[in-house]
């Protein structure tokens, strides 16, 4: 069962970036944002990255070892152990999909209110799709392979990534500063595309338009939850308000690491 990554957008002003979906729940969630986005709610960055599995057992970091003053005793450092996995079966996606979206409702031509999950998979126990291929016709969409390993996005690219999920307002004070004219229609793609141009008009054509070590940052950190990023926060000293979001931490820790001198 194959796994993908890319954005989802919600509605015309909203868009999330999703990583590790199966091709059921691309095509679930296609179908439940599809009205309120106005047209496909699946963006132009999707790209298969691996096979669904499932935990059998979580992984643990590694351990530094430790030394008991009180009992003289050490204790050694333990290795990090890898998690036990096995591929996703079908009846444990079933079971997934329908716990996450067990809220999620349709409303049919005949204003019927019907449960998501089961309107878009009928059934006890339906056969759902472990390939992208097999909902490309359905979703209108085309999901490549991830590029190459060493295969990375250019300053451009990456900076696009960037913008493209920051809040709509703060995407607006962006295209303000540089007097581009927003209108109400206009989705955050379609204003990123406008501060890009801008701000190369601006500079010049052959200038960089993003930092790269920045945007290689946010694309490392990105992985992260944001338990994760709010310990790194700590451990660098980062003043959290609370209530961040995940672009934030990351934001704030960029701040604070770009900040300190290399180390000798």
């Amino acid at each position: 069962m194959e796994i993908a990554q890319g954005s989802i957008r919600r509605n015309p002003h909203s868009i999330d970036f999703k990583r590790n979906l199966t091709p059921a729940e691309v095509l679930l969630l296609a179908t439940i944002h599809h009205k309120n986005a106005q047209g496909s709610p699946l963006g132009d960055d999707w790209a298969v990255v691996g096979e669904a599995v499932t935990v059998d057992s979580p992984s643990k970091p590694p351990e530094d070892p430790t030394f008991n003053p009180i009992t003289g005793v050490t204790t050694p450092a333990k290795e990090a152990v890898p998690a036990k996995t096995h591929p996703r079966t079908n009846s444990e996606e079933v079971a997934r999909l329908k716990k996450r979206y067990a809220n999620a409702r349709l409303r049919l031509e005949n204003g019927t209110d019907v449960a998501a999950f089961e309107s878009v998979f009928p059934g006890i126990m339906p056969k759902l799709p472990q390939t992208f291929d097999e909902i490309e016709d359905a979703v209108g969409q085309k999901f490549p392979p991830l590029r190459a390993p060493g295969v990375v996005d250019s300053e451009e690219q990456a900076y696009r990534k960037i913008l493209v999920v920051k809040p709509r307002h703060a995407l607006v004070t962006m295209a303000l500063k540089l007097k581009l004219k927003v209108e109400i229609a206009d989705d955050n793609s379609t204003i990123v595309d406008r501060i890009i141009a801008a701000e190369k008009s601006e500079a010049g054509e052959n200038v960089p338009v993003v930092n790269a070590d920045k945007a290689k940052f946010v694309a490392e950190a990105s992985e992260f939850t944001v338990a994760e990023l709010k310990d790194q926060a700590a451990k660098h000293e980062v003043v959290l308000a609370g209530g961040e979001k995940k672009s934030q931490i990351i934001e704030a820790l960029w701040e604070k690491v770009s900040s300190q001198p290399p180390a000798e």
